[in-house]
């Protein structure tokens, strides 16, 4: 017996319902090791190195061990113009091999419009009107560094404090090493470590160096179309090593 019209109907509109609650996904990965990835710009300092022999294994370097370097990449919108509100992005990073007598200035990891095509100022704290995860190095008198900072735009949300802060806020705001039971080492010496970020229901988790900084953080995220994902890294009169590799979003 052949199904009547009434019947066809019902089952395309099930369709149709059905077809509107599924997520859709992009996803951009990139290991640098065929140079800049399309869809990017880098703008300051920032280069692609091959770090073997081979010339096969590349990454980013935002900054190097010199003073006064300001470098930026920038993805641009991969969504196809869609309104996203979460997303999970993994990296590795190496922030470290100073030759000052103190690291400087940090780096910075952003989601968000409005993030220019240019270098970032300052850097270590992020670009845009959402979401900056800020890798801050370097003291300017506040007492906020070494941290990792939590922004929305420009409003500051959450910090960490590290080993060498400080201590201007309470215990538990400070990570500590499980293997020292003392304040952790935001640095990463010449070692790449791995970052992993995610944001769903307007809330933030952050791994770094196998330490779990934010869990569940309440954030007021809206959703947004258009956004980009942009890095970036100075030196001052001290200066520190700021590369990346193996990005996935």
């Amino acid at each position: 017996m052949k199904p009547t019209y009434h019947v066809l109907e019902r089952l395309a509109l099930a369709f149709l319902l059905t077809a509107t609650v599924v997520r859709a996904e992009w996803t951009f990965e990139t290991n640098f090791n065929d140079d800049i990835p399309a869809g990017t710009e880098v703008y300051g300092t920032t280069v692609v190195e091959w770090i073997d022999d081979d010339g096969e294994d590349g990454v980013l370097q935002l900054t190097v061990t010199e003073a006064s370097q300001n470098g930026s990449w920038i993805v641009d919108d991969f969504s196809e113009g869609q309104t996203v509100g979460e997303f999970e992005a993994s990296f590795r990073m190496l922030m470290g091999g100073n030759t000052s007598a103190d690291p400087a200035d940090g780096m910075s990891f952003s989601f968000g419009r409005n993030i220019p095509d240019n270098t970032f100022n300052p850097a270590e704290n992020g670009a845009g009107d959402g979401l900056r995860v800020a890798f801050d190095s370097w003291d300017n008198g506040g007492g906020e560094a070494p941290a990792i900072e939590i922004f929305i735009g420009g409003t500051s949300r959450a910090i960490a404090h590290f080993e060498g802060s400080r201590r201007l806020a309470p215990a538990d705001a400070y990570v500590i090493d499980p293997e020292t039971d003392e304040p952790a080492d935001l640095f990463t010496g010449e070692e790449f470590v791995d970052v992993e970020v995610s944001l769903k229901g307007g809330k933030l988790n952050l791994a770094y160096k196998g330490l779990k900084i934010f869990t569940d953080l309440e954030l007021d995220f809206k959703p947004v179309a258009g956004a980009r994902f942009a890095f970036g890294a100075r030196t001052g009169g001290a200066n520190n090593n700021h590369w990346i590799d193996d990005v996935a979003i």
